[in-house]
């Protein structure tokens, strides 16, 4: 049976500008937690979408304050609103998996396609897997294929062992076991075990010239390069 591999990272907000934000982060990484909360309060207060990003991980993390869904929902939602990709990626994480809020598949699918939309590799592979299961929207195998593909192309591992799946299995595009395999190496170095037992299983399918190369395809690749779709084996 097949297992698709999906993410629950903590996306981080990103290019923090405000000069006091600034000090805020600084004073995270110092352990000041009091200080980072004033901070990342007063400029979330004001409306600034980085602060507010960082303050609702603060609370659903409870990083310093004890854990408060509600003001961690309020938060990410008012960043989100204003079109942080982190934050909408995080609040597709909480409906989809419940976290601190009632599971909400439409509401993750929301969340995830807007996050997708600007290029967050955990998102796409989120909402490929939301595509692949017809979780939240229709069943359809095609987008699934080509968020994956995206996700993966941005060296997201659990993408490339989706991605992995459709070329064993014959998934929407030709079985390719020498691409399966590359894409199972790939992710084997940031996944779980799941993704080592894979190439276990598929390894003694491969000829030695199919093997060498689907090595060589894993060992070339470069982040942020389409991902090859053919093999000379």
């Amino acid at each position: 049976m097949k297992k698709i591999l999906i993410s629950m990272v903590i996306v981080f907000a990103l290019n923090i500008a405000c000069t006091d934000v600034d000090r805020g982060a600084a004073a995270n990484k110092n352990k000041d937690r009091a200080t980072t909360l004033i901070k990342f309060k007063k400029n979330a207060d004001q409306g600034d979408a980085t602060a507010q990003s960082f303050l609702g991980l603060i609370y659903l993390n409870g990083n310093g304050v004890p854990k408060n869904s509600r003001e961690a929902l309020k938060w990410l939602t008012l960043a989100a609103n204003q079109g942080r990709a982190d934050a909408q990626y995080n609040l597709g994480v909480m409906y989809e998996f419940g976290d601190g809020v009632p599971k909400n598949p439409k509401e993750a699918f929301k969340w995830y396609t807007l996050a997708a939309n600007q290029s967050v590799a955990p998102a796409q592979n989120n909402l490929a897997s939301m595509y692949a299961n017809g979780y939240g929207v229709s069943k359809n195998p095609q987008e699934a294929f080509k968020l994956y593909s995206l996700a993966a192309n941005q060296g997201d591992a659990g993408a490339q062992y989706n991605l992995g799946l459709h070329y064993a299995h014959g998934e929407v595009i030709s079985k390719n076991k020498v691409l399966a395999y590359a894409l199972y190496d790939l992710a084997a170095a940031k996944s779980d075990e799941l993704t080592k037992k894979n190439i276990a299983q598929i390894k003694p399918n491969l000829t030695p010239k199919q093997l060498e190369e689907a090595q060589k395809i894993s060992r070339n690749w470069k982040v942020g390069t389409p991902f090859p779709t053919k093999t000379k084996y």
